[in-house]
């Protein structure tokens, strides 16, 4: 080291500036590492995001398309055999918005290090000609930004947190629809394939039964409308066809009730909690419960997935 970089070191040293410095290159390495978090963060964010948005889509999309005319479907079944709340209702869900990094934050913390990262002209002149004149000027600035890299941290490290909450959110909420998507599908594979096809033997059976009592008391069939009460059946030896229309009515309500729940409003606008999730969970277990309920009842025998 030369004899002129010697002396402008022991000046600096005592002008404080080479504390500046080493504040202004910490300063530098913390913001560069906390920008690489966040983009790494918000990264994994909106792919979750994505991925929550497209799963949305599907939902909506097999609710109104699929799952609503199987229900309605099966109302009109039920329909005929007594009266049923009709009350369906369907809201289409919103998609969750792409996270931004945050520029205009990281722009007034570069510009922040840039007032403060004098250029090397101007770091020789001040620490070197004008050793006394710049030293309490330093010292004060050094303290400005111990405290403004402290601040800093403590801000960083909320920003961080906040994205990671989020990510919690969205895997929660990825959770939650999940469960509403397998809940809703096997309403809808239930309809379909065990309760609509046993309704139609119900209302075949019931239509003979009644041209039977009509011919028996010599009347003919077109004389009189199809007497279709299932409570008639109570009690008979047609008792488990009663069963079975009596407990398609009680899936009914559970359906609807599942269909029309705001679960998904909730978890649009970030309301969802593990009780929500709860409450899911054993509206399903109610809902399987039933569906078992109604394969004891049924004449056509009957397998999920078939």
């Amino acid at each position: 080291m030369s004899f002129l970089d010697l002396l402008s070191s022991k000046v600096q040293s005592f002008t404080g500036e080479a504390e500046r410095r080493a504040l202004v290159e910490e300063f530098k390495d913390v913001h560069s590492e906390h920008k690489d978090t966040i983009h790494s963060k918000i990264a994994i964010l909106n792919k979750l995001i994505e991925d929550f948005n497209r799963g949305i889509q599907q939902l909506n999309n097999f609710r109104k398309n699929k799952v609503k005319v199987k229900i309605d479907n099966l109302l009109n079944f039920l329909i005929k055999f007594g009266n049923v709340d009709s009350m369906i209702t369907f809201a289409n869900e919103k998609q969750k918005e792409i996270a931004e990094i945050p520029t205009k934050a990281f722009e007034s913390t570069e510009s922040y290090i840039t007032d403060m990262d004098w250029s090397k002209d101007d770091v020789f002149k001040k620490t070197f000609f004008k050793p006394f004149g710049v030293r309490a000027e330093t010292r004060r600035q050094n303290l400005s930004m111990k405290e403004e890299l402290t601040e800093y941290q403590m801000e960083i490290k909320s920003r961080e947190k906040q994205i990671d909450f989020k990510q919690q959110r969205i895997n929660m909420d990825k959770k939650i629809g999940v469960l509403y998507y397998s809940t809703i599908e096997m309403i809808d594979q239930t309809i379909e394939k065990k309760i609509l096809p046993e309704m139609e033997l119900v209302e075949a059976m019931l239509e003979a039964e009644s041209i039977k009592n009509m011919i028996l008391v010599q009347q003919k069939p077109t004389d009189a409308p199809m007497n279709k009460d299932v409570s008639l059946l109570k009690g008979t030896i047609y008792d488990r066809h009663y069963l079975f229309v009596k407990n398609s009515f009680l899936f009914f309500i559970l359906c609807k009730k599942i269909y029309n729940t705001p679960i998904l409003t909730k978890l649009l606008n970030e309301e969802i909690t593990n009780n929500d999730f709860m409450q899911l969970e054993n509206q399903k277990n109610v809902l399987v419960k039933q569906d078992e309920e109604l394969s004891i009842h049924m004449m056509k025998e009957y397998s999920h997935g078939t």
